[in-house]
Parts: structure tokens; sequence; C-alpha cells
């Protein structure tokens, strides 16, 4: 955050009231508290709380500020008195005071699944500890998967409310059986992420469309699914109820030895690019048996060793631009 004027008035003149100091923005993380062994951490509905990277120093006290100085740009007046120009400053205070609230640090946390007992590269099943983890998260946290292949043999149920579900860079999250993410809610973010199998499965219990669903610079490995009574075929993105107000962008779909890269029923604004479809069956498969989806953009994707279509458009809807893709 810049210095403004006002809050450089804030620290010189109102050191009793908030001290702050501005260094870069901690992240607070939170782990099981029966598992902490931090001296330093605030324990709250059975967590842990940490920092980590960085310090951010909060604290108030009752005593008033200096010379009755307000927080304003204007000069002195009178016997160190300093004049209040309306409104001043107040949301430099507004500002630095609400940084101290616990809960609003809460909607900043990260989760990570590995204090959830998740561990990449040993081969087993670490879909109950993932889901662990995300059942003890908050609305607005971000879920984190640090590097490493992770063995998903069950759902992974997200929940939204802007959660984001973050890799590291080389997190890999490997299906042995169906999807590896399910999503029935709404304002949830999937980012980072290495999904090798069936991948993100959208869909609303008793029909009704999912919104705000963000899906990005992801890879998926779209492979198919051998039960033991046979294949079953798969989709990386898969929406069957709706998608309103939602991306995917600039993700990259590779081996589509499944059904589609993306694929799909009805929506309302869906905005797809700047993804890559190479090798396999087919990129973007979407449908509108109702005629009612509207405002469809699907512009700037890349598709190349595909045996079927790049992109197939079913049915009827309003607003629909194809554009600027590249076969």
């Amino acid at each position: 955050m810049a210095r403004t004027g006002a809050l450089r008035q804030t620290e010189k003149n109102c050191l009793g009231r908030v001290r702050r100091s501005i260094q870069p923005s901690p992240q607070l993380h939170r782990s099981p508290a029966a598992s902490c062994d931090r001296g330093s951490c605030r324990q709250r509905d059975g967590n842990c709380w940490f920092f980590v990277q960085g310090v951010r120093e909060m604290r108030r006290t009752n005593k008033p500020p200096r010379n009755h100085s307000s927080i304003s740009k204007t000069g002195r007046t009178g016997a160190g008195r300093r004049r209040r120009a309306p409104g001043a400053g107040a949301p430099a205070l507004r500002s630095a005071v609400a940084f101290e609230s616990l809960e609003l640090r809460q909607l900043m946390a990260t989760v990570n699944v590995n204090d959830y007992g998740a561990t990449p590269n040993d081969g087993r099943d670490d879909s109950a500890a993932i889901n662990a983890a995300i059942r003890a998260s908050n609305a607005g946290d971000i879920i984190q998967f640090g590097s490493g292949t992770y063995t998903i043999g069950e759902d992974l149920e997200a929940r939204g409310e802007g959660r984001i579900y973050q890799g590291s860079g080389n997190t890999t999250l490997q299906a042995t059986r169906g999807y590896i993410f399910h999503v029935a809610v709404d304002n949830a973010t999937f980012r980072n992420l290495i999904l090798d199998g069936p991948g993100i499965q959208i869909e609303r219990a008793g029909g009704g469309m999912n919104s705000n669903i963000v899906i990005d610079n992801n890879e998926f490995r779209v492979r198919s699914y051998r039960a033991p009574n046979g294949s079953w075929w798969w989709n990386g993105v898969e929406f069957t109820t709706g998608l309103r107000n939602s991306q995917i962008t600039n993700n990259r779909f590779t081996s589509i030895a499944g059904d589609n890269g993306i694929f799909g029923y009805y929506w309302d604004n869906l905005r797809i690019a700047n993804n890559e479809f190479l090798n396999g069956n087919e990129g973007i498969h979407v449908i509108d048996h109702s005629d009612n989806s509207r405002n469809l953009l699907i512009e700037q994707n890349y598709f190349a060793y595909l045996r079927r279509m790049g992109i197939e458009y079913q049915g009827g809807g309003h607003n629909t631009i194809i554009q600027d893709n590249f076969y």
C-alpha cells in the first residue's frame, strides 16, 4: 500500500492511537490447533493462526493524539492546533483500524492442505485430507496445494464464497476415479494446478446456473478413466446446468483422450479465451437446447492435432461471438 499524505500524518501524529508498520503484506495461515507447535499463534475455532512473509503490527490504546492534531494535510493554525478539513483522513484511519480485525484477516487466510495430512508423491489417496482442509476453510480463503503429485480417489467437494484453489507451480492432482473437483457452488477460482484425469465438473443439484466460476492458468491432461466394467470418457471442464458470469481462460488442455477439453450446456455471460487444445479428440463443445443462453464469447484459442472439431456449437442462444481462434 502506498503511503499517502493522510497516512503519513496518521503515523506521525497518531502513534498513540494507531501504530502501523508498512511492510510487505503477510499471509495468515491456518492449521489444526491440535498439531500446532508454535508458541506465538492465536487459536480460535479449533484452528491455529500464524503469520508468514513479513510482519504487520497494529496497536491501539486510549491515548489521544498529541496536540489534538487531526489527520489532514492542512497547516497548523494558532497555539499549535491543526484546522481539520471536513472528513479529511477518515478513510485512511478507518483503513488502518480495519486491518486490526481478526475477522478481516480471516478473509485473507491461506489453508495449506499439507497441514491436514495431504502428502504428495506417496501414492496414497489424499482426498480425505484435502476435503478436511476445504471444510476447515472460511469464505475468501486460499486453499493452497504444495508442489508434488496428489492422488485423488474421491471427488474434492469445492466450496465457494470467494475461495481460491491454488497450486504452487508444480502441483499435480491425479485422478484414480471420476472427476477431481466437483463444484456445486458459486464464487470459486481454480488456478495454477495440473489436473491429470477428468478435471472439474460444475453442476448445481436441482438445476440452475453456477455463477462467478473462474478457471485460469491450469493444465488439463484429459485422459479417460478405465472402470472395471469398461472405459468411461470424461472432459477437462464440464458444466451441465449452466455457467453465469464466468470465465475459462489461459489454460492448456493436452492429450485429450476423453471426450472434450471443455464441454457444457447453457450460459449467461461466459468467456472462453486464450486456451490451448493439443492432441486428442475435441477442443470445445457447447450446447443450448433451450434457446435461452446469451452472451458467449469464444476467442483467441489455439487448436492443433485434434481428431474432431476445434469448436462444436449446437442449438440456439443469443449474442454468441466466436472470433480470432487459430486452428
